[in-house]
């Protein structure tokens, strides 16, 4: 995923709270009785856990409207970590050891009933993740993903 499309994403995004904002329907997902768009909501949520993602991926394949698609940058994790790194909480805390694969994620995504499940690495992904831990080198572990799925038309 270039720079461009990321500009692009956070533009369609802004755009969609800022028409929503003012009344119009959100045409990605509905909105909850205090106005806040539950998509909203779930994208707040930081610092889940592995097994807090199925219940978000659950809950955000039911407010997505029919032939929406969800859009997640995450991280993902490429192989298992040594005992003694998956020891530090703050390996943990930054995002490191609770990833999960890219096999569990489209797993999570299916079960939910997602289609067109994509998980393709960013670009800058190996710099980017380089540049979290002086200690090791993550990046033999982790990527940078940009993940996306499909809800199916009704």
């Amino acid at each position: 995923m270039t720079d461009r499309n990321n500009d692009e994403i956070r533009r369609h995004v802004a755009d969609n709270y800022a028409r929503a904002a003012e009344g119009e329907d959100n045409p990605c997902c509905t909105e909850s009785e205090a106005g806040k768009s539950e998509a909203e909501k779930i994208a707040q949520k930081a610092g889940y856990s592995a097994e807090e993602l199925d219940e978000d991926v659950s809950e955000a394949y039911r407010v997505l409207k029919a032939g929406g698609r969800l859009a997640i940058s995450d991280v993902v994790k490429k192989r298992e970590f040594p005992e003694e790194i998956k020891a530090d909480p703050d390996n943990f805390s930054s995002c490191i050891t609770g990833a999960i694969t890219a096999d569990k994620m489209r797993v999570l995504l299916k079960d939910a009933g997602f289609k067109d499940i994509s998980i393709e690495p960013h670009d800058r992904s190996e710099e980017i993740v380089a540049s979290w831990h002086d200690g090791f080198s993550v990046e033999d572990y982790i990527y940078l993903a940009g993940i996306s799925a499909h809800k199916q038309d009704k």
